[in-house]
């Protein structure tokens, strides 16, 4: 015989908490000790019940998924637009860092206003796109730093 349980979530904290007990291998135990007591057994004229719990991994990234997508929805739904526009332009910081990242970056095209000084000129179509792209990191890190704090700021409390 087999039921089914649904469990429903509205914190990562419970659903990761689940999770883990689940790879620890004391989901199942964790039931038994919460759902199977001294009463359960007399009403159903038993001696024993035995629960198993299986969760599938898809399951817990669909559920992970759903509770960060109405986290988002949420915050969106309270952001000013001002808001809006800090989190554009960090995604726009995060992608086009992530574009000087990739391999096949044109590197001899980056150009950082100090440190592209720093090269000698017969050096600079070798270097200076590994040597600025550093300094550029650190700035768009920085920036991106300032403007989550300017983010959080604009929420009315």
């Amino acid at each position: 015989m087999g039921i089914v349980l649904a469990v429903g979530f509205d914190d990562m904290g419970a659903l990761d908490s689940l999770w883990v007990l689940h790879q620890r291998g004391k989901l199942s135990m964790t039931f038994q000790d919460v759902i199977v007591n001294s009463t359960v057994l007399k009403k159903l004229k038993t001696t024993k019940i035995v629960l198993r719990s299986k969760i599938l991994e898809s399951e817990y990234k669909n559920c992970t998924n759903e509770l960060l997508s109405r986290k988002l929805q949420i915050h969106s739904i309270c952001e000013s637009e001002k808001q809006k526009q800090i989190k554009k332009d960090i995604r726009k910081k995060i992608n086009n860092g992530q574009e000087l990242m990739k391999p096949e970056a044109p590197l001899k095209i980056v150009i950082h206003p100090v440190w592209a000084r720093k090269i000698l000129p017969r050096e600079q179509s070798l270097f200076r796109g590994l040597v600025c792209v550093l300094p550029l990191a650190v700035e768009a890190l920085k920036d991106i730093d300032f403007m989550l704090d300017e983010y959080i700021n604009d929420f009315v409390l």
